[in-house]
């Protein structure tokens, strides 16, 4: 269990089940319906915007609305905070592409990684390091 990453957050006094780190999904809030498979392009901050090309799948801690100009590019967005009236969710049910927010690890993930973002059931499957 040393690799294993714990929660933020626990509530009462029941541990949370412990996921294992070699599962290849996220799980998190659908917000935007649709499924989209793309590569990663993880966002920090302002100075990564440039980095995010047309159809990646976006993937930001939280935003704002001075991300917005991102989610034009975006084929998915994935969060690592957020729920069904954060910012992320509503523009990205404007832009009419699928959005899974709550993801948990969903920062850990790294640039060009191939996933598909389910915006149905909140999974997001990761999948090896092959090209499109």
């Amino acid at each position: 269990f040393r690799d294993i990453t714990l929660p933020s957050v626990i509530y009462g006094d029941v541990p949370p089940p412990v996921q294992d780190p070699s599962l290849k999904k996220l799980i998190g809030i659908p917000t935007s319906l649709g499924h989209y498979t793309g590569k990663v392009a993880v966002v920090r901050g302002i100075q990564d915007f440039q980095k995010v090309q047309q159809g990646d799948v976006l993937v930001i801690p939280y935003s704002d609305v001075g991300w917005t100009p991102l989610f034009a590019r975006a084929g998915a967005v994935i969060s690592e905070s957020g729920g069904l009236l954060s910012h992320s969710s509503i523009v990205a049910r404007e832009y009419n592409i699928p959005a899974v927010v709550s993801a948990d690890g969903a920062m850990r993930l790294q640039d060009q990684t191939i996933v598909t973002v389910n915006g149905h059931t909140g999974e997001v499957i990761i999948h090896s390091s092959e090209t499109l």
